[in-house]
Order: structure tokens, then sequence, then C-alpha cells
């Protein structure tokens, strides 16, 4: 008993060290978050604990309005993807839920420059939860995007998974 406490405490503490740098970064320089609250959250992206992980994709939504699409450098990129192949489904929610809120917080170009493909991912996403949290964004980064970006990105993407024969009939009733 005495051990399941202590790492529950622990990963409450971690939990806390996320918030915390994520709050940090207001007060510090560009070139500080970068180089030194950075590469702690992406450590902490791998964390055992899920509730560790998803405070630190909660709290890039405030770190982003510090460093804007520079952010999302190619090993923040490269902890999304791992994060969308994290086991519980509650992680891949809140990646995919951050994903939606930069593209619209920063535009057509930065999405379609980093985030896009990792986005359109959720349509084959195991979770119930996960695909329609996919669905919601993918409506609200349309209103901002605009018809060309349903017709050259996301359609294409939803006609692909609606074909695929080797997806259960959920994911193509996300489709629909």
């Amino acid at each position: 008993m005495f051990k399941e406490t202590y790492k529950d405490d622990y990963a409450n503490f971690k939990e806390g060290v996320a918030e915390s740098i994520c709050e940090i970064a207001f007060i510090l320089d560009e070139h500080e978050v970068t180089d030194e609250l950075i590469p702690i959250l992406i450590e902490l992206m791998k964390d055992k604990s899920s509730g560790v992980k998803i405070k630190v994709v909660e709290g890039l939504v405030k770190l982003s309005k510090v460093l804007g699409p520079k952010l999302f450098g190619k090993d923040m990129i490269e902890s999304f993807n791992n994060l969308l192949k994290e086991e519980s489904w509650r992680v891949r929610l809140s990646v995919y839920d951050l994903m939606g809120e930069i593209g619209k917080t920063f535009g057509r170009k930065a999405f379609t420059d980093t985030l896009e493909d990792l986005f359109l991912k959720y349509f084959t996403d195991k979770a119930a939860a996960v695909r329609e949290i996919g669905y919601k964004k993918s409506g609200e980064i349309a209103e901002h995007f605009g018809q060309d970006w349903v017709s050259e990105k996301l359609v294409p993407k939803i006609l692909e998974t609606y074909s695929n024969a080797d997806l259960s009939y959920l994911h193509r009733m996300t489709c629909i």
C-alpha cells in the first residue's frame, strides 16, 4: 500500500511540475522556454502516468501562446506522434483536442506545415471518444480554414477512411 501511495504522490507531483512549467513560460524569454522548458516537457510526455502526459498536453495550449508555431519543432511533433500511439484513450483525446485548438489559433499554414497529418489520423483511432473529438475539431477547423481546406484535405481523408474495408463499420460511421 505504501508503494502505491508513493507512486500516486509522485505522479501528482509531476503533474504539478508540468502545470508550473507552462505557467513559468510567460515570464521567460523565448530562448529560455525553447532551451530549458521544452526538453523537460518532452521528457514528461514519456512518463508512465497518463495523468502527467495529459497535464503536459493541456499546458501546451498556454505554452503555444508564448512560442507560437515555433513550439512545434521536430522533437515536439515526434512526442505528439508517440502520444497518439498511447494506450490511454484520454491521452490521445487530449492531444487531438490540443491540435484542433492550435489549428484554429495559428491558422492554416502553420497547421498544415506541422500538425495536419497527425491530426487527420483521428479517423482511425480505436476509441469512439477520440474519433468524436477529432470530428468536432475538424468542424471547427473547417470553419476557420474554409472550403478549400475541406475539399483539399478533409474530404479526401474522409473518402480514404470510408473506403477502407479493413476498418470496422464504426470507423466508417465517423466519416458519415
